[in-house]
């Protein structure tokens, strides 16, 4: 039973199954509010459809990142069918009375400019990533719309009034996101022409220059594109000091190679800087510092266990030497010299 059901949710086709009924739902839904005219039973029964349907988005999605079975024709109906269930269901609910019709239209201007300026980013090869008031949006429009086609008591509330608060909330969330997206769109194009324009500066793949200004990009991410340093370079000009004029630093040559330092007047500060008797120990030709002794978690065991080791093997050893020294010349192992 665990394989069979391990192959049926693994099936390549099955998301792409999922995302096609969720399109068959909304033909039922539009007919049965046509249809029931918004009667009790059926009202529940379009109600518990567009519940179905709406979680089958998360099911679909889930079970195509789960077994990596996305494909171009699930990308390209999924939002389709998420489109095609909320309006749908806003456009059925007007002449009902259930939803207003600025309300409806503000909903729909939303999501169709959304979808436009989706396609256009991935014309221009922009990535812009799902944000959390997108899914926030989502979930807001589907428990209102469910709400709103039950329309009866649910529990000890009523369907209605509680649809059509979380519907403005909905609604205000839904701009919000859009705003949003368009922002990360425009943050993410004026990003991409930065970089093209400094490729083309710098020489280096088939980038135009930007058109906006004469004076191109700016230096900075002219540097970054030819790989050199960011920061701007200091002049060698002398700096004036209570000596007089400073002199002038070595500086690395035009090639890029790092120039040479020369640390001897660091060195004779940090020795003069040196206590006595570290001072001592470099004239007698020693390291003038000493290795500071860290401490460790069980490095005092550590040499103790080797200590006591060593101590041992030389108390054998002069055992030995001992006893050894002790044997008459004529006894000793070995035979006579």
């Amino acid at each position: 039973m665990k394989d069979f059901l391990y192959k049926v949710f693994s099936h390549p086709s099955l998301p792409n199954f999922l995302t096609i009924g969720r399109i068959l739902a909304v033909i039922f839904i539009v007919l049965g509010i046509a249809l029931g005219g918004g009667g009790r039973g059926m009202s529940e029964l379009v109600a518990l459809i567009y519940l179905v349907a709406a979680l089958s988005d998360l099911l679909d999605g889930y079970l195509a990142r789960k077994f990596k079975n996305e494909s171009n024709l699930g990308r390209f109906l999924d939002p389709l069918a998420d489109k095609l269930l909320v309006f749908s269901a806003l456009i059925m609910l007007i002449p009902l009375g259930l939803v207003p019709a600025w309300v409806a239209f503000l909903i729909i201007t939303r999501e169709l400019a959304i979808t436009s300026l989706r396609a256009i980013a991935v014309e221009s090869d922009l990535v812009i990533a799902a944000s959390s008031q997108g899914k926030m949006k989502t979930f807001a429009q589907n428990i209102a719309l469910f709400c709103l086609l039950w329309n009866g008591r649910l529990l000890w509330a009523d369907t209605v009034d509680v649809g059509t608060a979380i519907l403005y909330v909905a609604l205000a969330i839904t701009y919000w996101s859009g705003i949003l997206y368009f922002y990360n769109f425009l943050m993410a194009l004026s990003a991409m022409k930065t970089r093209r324009a400094a490729r083309a500066m710098s020489g280096e793949g088939d980038g135009e220059p930007d058109k906006t200004t004469d004076k191109g990009p700016p230096d900075y991410f002219i540097r970054v594109a030819k790989g050199d340093d960011p920061r701007p370079k200091e002049t060698t000009a002398p700096r004036p000091g209570p000596g007089g004029p400073r002199k002038e630093e070595p500086r690395a040559p035009e090639s890029g190679a790092p120039a040479a330092v020369d640390l001897s007047k660091f060195g004779n500060l940090c020795l003069r800087s040196l206590r006595p008797q570290y001072s001592k120990r470099a004239a007698e030709g020693k390291n003038p510092v000493k290795r500071a002794r860290v401490p460790h978690y069980g490095t005092e065991r550590l040499h103790r266990e080797a200590g006591q080791r060593k101590a041992a093997r030389r108390r054998s050893s002069d055992d030995f030497l001992r006893s050894y020294n002790a044997v008459p010349k004529e006894e000793k192992p070995g035979g006579s010299e």
